[in-house]
């Protein structure tokens, strides 16, 4: 089914297959589509291999004998099979690649060629979080292929300076990601509609990590070439087969944890009636809504998203809050006023380092003293920040244009010019990735109601890898997600 069209005419780019490092890359592409808008479900023909493909596929296969944590079994496009792993325990996958392109990509442009080639169809997995995780536990032994990198990483680079989160800038990159449609997003969602980890049972967080650890496995004689009965698995599984029932969490119990969040959130920043609360990208408007709702506080919530502010205002009117809350359109360096508590849900990522400073000195700017201000934030660890700010990943370049993760270090340098340090913090990493299993086990399920959208199956592969990507970061630790507790120099709020 092809993109719809609303969403087609306003992309400003598409990838040229065969053009360019990696694929080819234009700013602007598809972020509400899939690759090239073709629409077919189906595997794509695949191309003869050339000596770049036969060259990149030796190079490839030559790395993964230096896998050393869990273990991976490829099936070639020849109907060969390759076995890899050592003797750590960690997580299994089953690759098959469909197309001899695919190790082209990944040659050249890394996770975010695999990324592509995912999004093509030139590969299909039965665990794509497996696979990542497994490629984010190994990474030291992938180092000899960086070089080959950096020519699709500058391309890269270039054109997401492009897209510099200004006031113009952030506008457009917002909403080539939430302007997607409230309906899209509906369909993973919780029915609080929240964008966001959640914070989740003691009791579930440890079945779900239960449920991971026992899905390790280990397998022996690493690079050797094997029958499709080596290792146990044969054809990968159903959607619904795609995440294992012990790390599944329902859509009410989602919701739970999403208000459990919320919560946390105003206890932290001394929520109580009658105070006046600024929310910094309100997203669709659940916080807000608890705020005023369960803790008696006034709110001011904004966003730059037109899709969302729509449909926050019209929750807000429903729950009969219009007269303490209040929805505005405006972006963060255009606020103005004072504020007893300032809170801000995972909406420092679309800054950017350059703005980080300006961000800060608003949040002080606005705020009443004796105040504090809380921030739910996805972190970097500082001693990988400046190659993260060099390299862009699968993120920045097909799903949030854009998007920075900034680290603890960058941050605390980006307050030196303010009255506020971090007094608190506490990483939620652990809790997310059951929520954004959770996320694409209802995505995978809504593939026909995505469809029915407009959206093609390519544009489904591109959020089921984002999400798969995502959750195999937080699960390795990779990345973090900090709640952080900002007085003015640790005074007590009062």
């Amino acid at each position: 089914m092809a993109v719809r069209a609303s969403a087609a005419s306003r992309a400003e780019g598409r990838l040229a297959d065969g053009k360019g490092v990696g694929g080819g890359y234009s700013v602007g592409d598809g972020y509400r589509q899939g690759i090239g808008g073709t629409g077919s479900a189906a595997q794509p023909t695949a191309a003869p291999a050339g000596v770049i493909e036969r060259v990149s596929r030796a190079v490839i296969l030559g790395s993964l004998r230096r896998v050393r944590q869990g273990r991976l079994r490829i099936r070639l496009p020849d109907g060969s099979t390759r076995c890899f792993g050592g003797a750590e325990p960690g997580p299994g996958a089953t690759i098959t690649v469909h197309d001899p392109r695919f190790f082209r990509r990944m040659l050249l442009d890394g996770e975010v060629g695999a990324g592509e080639a995912y999004i093509r169809g030139e590969w299909s997995v039965d665990s794509p979080m497996d696979a990542v995780r497994l490629g984010i536990l190994n990474r030291r032994f992938f180092r000899l292929m960086a070089p080959l990198l950096w020519p699709a990483a500058a391309a890269t680079w270039l054109a997401h300076r492009a897209r510099a989160n200004t006031v113009s800038g952030s506008r457009r990159n917002i909403a080539d990601h939430y302007d997607l449609g409230n309906d899209f997003f509906a369909l993973f969602l919780d029915p609080s509609m929240t964008y966001s980890c959640a914070y989740i049972d003691d009791g579930v967080l440890a079945a779900d990590t239960r449920a991971d650890r026992g899905s390790w496995a280990m397998t022996g004689k690493p690079g050797r070439a094997a029958g499709s009965d080596e290792l146990e698995g044969t054809e990968p599984p159903t959607d619904a087969q795609r995440i294992p029932d012990g790390r599944r969490i329902d859509m009410k119990t989602l919701e739970r944890a999403q208000l459990a969040k919320y919560c946390r959130l105003a206890a932290k920043a001394g929520l109580r009636p009658g105070r006046h609360v600024l929310e910094i990208g309100c997203g669709w408007g659940g916080f807000a809504e608890v705020a005023a709702s369960e803790f008696g506080c006034r709110v001011t919530a904004v966003t730059i998203s037109r899709a969302q502010a729509s449909y926050a205002r019209e929750r807000i009117a429903r729950a009969g809050l219009a007269d303490r809350v209040s929805i505005e359109l405006v972006d963060y360096r255009e606020i103005t006023g004072v504020y007893d508590c300032v809170v801000s849900i995972e909406m420092l990522e679309a800054v950017g380092h350059r703005f980080l400073p300006e961000f800060f000195r608003k949040c002080d700017e606005v705020l009443a003293p004796g105040g504090r201000a809380v921030l739910q934030v996805i972190t970097i660890p500082d001693n990988r920040y400046l190659r993260y700010r060099m390299r862009p990943d699968y993120i920045q370049r097909f799903i949030f244009p854009g998007a920075h993760l900034p680290s603890l270090g960058a941050m605390g340098r980006a307050l030196g010019g303010t009255t506020l340090r971090i007094a608190d913090r506490e990483d939620l990493a652990p809790h997310y990735g059951p929520t954004l299993a959770a996320w694409r086990q209802r995505l995978l399920e809504q593939r026909n109601a995505v469809c029915g959208l407009g959206f093609d199956e390519a544009f489904v592969r591109r959020w089921e890898f984002y999400f798969a990507y995502c959750e195999a970061a937080f699960r390795t630790r990779y990345v973090a997600d900090w709640q952080l507790v900002l007085e003015r120099n640790g005074r007590a709020h009062k």
